[in-house]
């Protein structure tokens, strides 16, 4: 297929005016195929877990009150020695 493709390819660079138009269409409709020979692959490709899944799969708790803490929200923040805490905590721990 990709040898056919090429092929397009080079006669249509090689022709000029109204003959290239055949060779666009039958170009297309080679890529649509090959294209769809690449989904039909894919398709049943084992995809790995992702790392962050596993990441989030173990909480991260607050070190102050111990509570699961969400890093990605805005009611999380770092304390002085780098460890995640609420912010509400974190005001808490400051004063």
């Amino acid at each position: 297929m990709e040898d056919k493709i090429h092929s397009l390819c080079e006669q249509i660079l090689a022709e000029s005016g109204d003959k290239t138009i055949p060779r666009i269409v039958e170009l297309r409709d080679a890529l649509h195929r090959y294209v769809q020979r690449l989904r039909d692959k894919l398709a049943h490709y084992p995809v790995p877990v992702e790392r962050r899944a596993a990441f989030m799969q173990h909480p991260i708790n607050c070190v102050v009150c111990r509570q699961p803490l969400t890093l990605l929200t805005t009611d999380a923040c770092f304390d002085d020695n780098g460890k995640p805490v609420h912010n509400q905590c974190y005001v808490k721990l400051a004063a």
